[in-house]
């Protein structure tokens, strides 16, 4: 049997920021995992969660089958036609919790899980000297999870993680631009594997992906 991937591996190996890869492969697993179960033993409490929010919807096409979907959504549609109906009666959108407009996402409270797993054991492997050099050298995590990787740091990790930040995005930068004049200039046989990856590495770095990061209390993604 083949050893699991770790974050430590993501980090030495993955062109992006290594907790959303983790994160969603976590869900991806997860997903795959429940599907039978929703559409059996757990489907009466997957329909009460009214369903998934947009980004794990998007998701779950990944993995449904088109008779899974015909299993689960219908009565998750009959749910909303009765929220619609409710609507229609008052004249505004109900402010009913969980609902088809903001459901209560079993895959959004993995996610939450899981970017908590990403960050300890991030943590964990920057109190190592090999892990701060593994980490150095590679392209670091978003800004998004940075910020929370930096929240919860403390002493003078902060500081290291501040610094180390802007090496990194500064060499992205550099990778991004001599990737550019190598392509301009006919010499693509010259582009180094971190300059051919650096273009879709520059907008993750700066936005994450939107599957993979747990909504903070200012953001609204369900009600999970």
């Amino acid at each position: 049997m083949p050893r699991p991937i770790t974050l430590a591996d993501a980090i030495r190996h993955h062109w992006g920021c290594p907790i959303c890869w983790f994160v969603e492969k976590r869900l991806n697993d997860f997903i795959a995992s429940s599907l039978q179960r929703w559409m059996t033993d757990e489907r009466e409490r997957f329909v009460a969660t009214q369903g998934l929010c947009p980004a794990h919807a998007d998701l779950l096409l990944r993995w449904a089958s088109p008779m899974g979907i015909a299993v689960l959504y219908p009565p998750l549609l009959q749910l909303a036609a009765d929220f619609v109906a409710l609507w229609s009666t008052l004249g505004r959108m109900p402010n009913t919790k969980p609902s088809p407009m903001k459901p209560r996402c079993p895959v959004c409270a993995e996610r939450v899980a899981a970017e908590k797993l990403a960050l300890r054991e991030l943590l964990d492997l920057l109190r190592t000297e090999e892990g701060r050099q593994i980490y150095a050298e590679s392209r670091g995590v978003c800004l998004p999870h940075f910020r929370r990787l930096w929240t919860k740091a403390t002493g003078e990790l902060r500081s290291w993680l501040l610094q180390t930040q802007q090496d990194q995005l500064r060499r992205l930068s550099d990778d991004l631009q001599s990737y550019r004049q190598k392509r301009e200039t006919l010499r693509r046989h010259a582009i180094t594997p971190a300059e051919e990856t650096a273009w879709a590495t520059a907008v993750e770095k700066l936005a994450g992906r939107w599957k993979a990061l747990a909504p903070t209390e200012s953001e609204v993604s369900c009600d999970g």
